[in-house]
């Protein structure tokens, strides 16, 4: 069954029903990999962020999508305020939205792949 967004809409277990892993599509159109992917890159997460990144591919999520709504943002918070990411000095998250920037034009330019880009900025964590 699908909202009026066109997420998944979990159904509630009857008794006697089995206990189902509940994937992250059907978690409110896989929102909280986008907070927790978020986390992970404030958090300085290196193993959690890329194995929420390899999810959200796994799921369809395209690379821009993600990097708009979890790298950007993230980033732009942590510019805002540096205490949000304490395991990062100044000059890192600066160069962490740079290199965030130059992957965006890489990609618009058809250089680089998004996916790829997003990748290799969260080895280098």
């Amino acid at each position: 069954m699908l909202d009026l967004f066109g997420n998944k809409v979990v159904e509630p277990l009857e008794e006697g029903d089995e206990k189902k892993e509940i994937s992250s599509e059907s978690r409110g159109g896989g929102d909280f990999i986008f907070f927790a992917l978020s986390d992970a890159l404030a958090a300085r997460d290196k193993k959690k962020a890329w194995m929420l990144l390899s999810e959200a591919f796994e799921n369809g999520i395209a690379g821009e999508t993600l990097y708009w709504r979890s790298f950007s943002w993230k980033v732009k918070k942590m510019l805002e305020n540096p205490r949000s990411a304490p395991r990062y000095t100044r000059e890192e998250i600066v160069k962490l939205s740079s290199d965030l920037l130059d992957l965006y034009h890489l990609a618009r330019m058809g250089e680089t792949d998004f996916e790829v880009g997003l990748e290799e900025i969260v080895l280098h964590l």
